[in-house]
């Protein structure tokens, strides 16, 4: 018994299990076996839609959250170069930037947690169609994402991944190593082009913010530049909602 066949000759049984030849029954119970089987396997091969739209709902809020932000935060650094403002404009400005950018982070937690949910989901179903010679499925869906240095590239390979598997049409034969012929989009590199360039941005900056000892001068660039790593990281959001809308429409067709 495994999870995916061995070879050609293993069949598949009605608890979602494969089986090797030597196990397999007479001609009619097969073919009942055979019938259950297409059934009990068609829904799981898809990408669960309930759940991906609740990750583009967040995604879309999330975004929008961090383009709030990004505003204040453009606007806290032009307040502080502004010679007239008072130190009260000054601190409303910083208040309201801040409280932004904490809602935003705390939505961005919350929206990935989300999307590891859907990753590894999605993985497990397109386990269901055969894929083979696959790297990244599993745990490594989740995984990929806390290993130091390695998950500016593994989590890239994952969605990679699911995106050639979801544009093969799956008929309920195996789809063997036809995913590999696929190509991902380029929305799918500009997400994560933007989400590296977006998290840089924003831990540099926030390293210049909370500095104590920073040159007051330096201040309203930092929270300019701030303002901008929001502005990508919402961009990054908006590519990767289209993202799984993609994976998710693809594993229908």
């Amino acid at each position: 018994m495994a999870d995916r066949p061995r070879d050609d000759t293993w069949w598949i049984a009605s608890d979602g299990k494969w089986y090797p030849s030597t196990l397999q029954p007479d001609a009619d119970t097969t073919s009942v076996v055979a019938v259950e089987s297409i059934t009990a396997v068609s829904g799981p091969t898809a990408v669960p839609r309930a759940l991906t739209l609740v990750v583009t709902m967040a995604l879309a809020a999330t975004s929008a959250a961090f383009a709030v932000a990004a505003y204040f935060g453009v606007r806290h650094g032009s307040v502080l170069r502004s010679a007239s403002a008072s130190v009260q404009d000054q601190t409303s400005a910083e208040e309201v930037f801040l409280s932004w950018s904490s809602f935003a982070v705390v939505a961005m937690v919350v929206t990935g947690v989300l999307v590891l949910a859907w990753t590894y989901l999605t993985s497990k179903a397109f386990d269901a169609r055969g894929a083979s010679g696959r790297r990244w499925r599993g745990w490594w869906t989740i995984g990929s994402w806390f290993i130091p240095f390695a998950s500016f590239v593994l989590p890239k390979l994952v969605f990679n991944e699911l995106e050639k598997i979801a544009q093969v049409p799956f008929t309920g034969d195996n789809i063997g190593e036809q995913w590999k012929a696929e190509t991902r989009s380029s929305v799918s590199d500009l997400w994560w082009l933007l989400w590296v360039a977006g998290l840089f941005m924003f831990q540099m900056t926030q390293m210049f913010l909370t500095d104590p000892d920073i040159d007051p001068e330096i201040i309203p660039v930092a929270s300019s530049l701030s303002g901008v790593a929001h502005a990508v990281l919402a961009a990054a959001g908006v590519a990767l909602f289209f993202v799984v809308r993609r994976i998710e429409s693809a594993s229908r067709l």
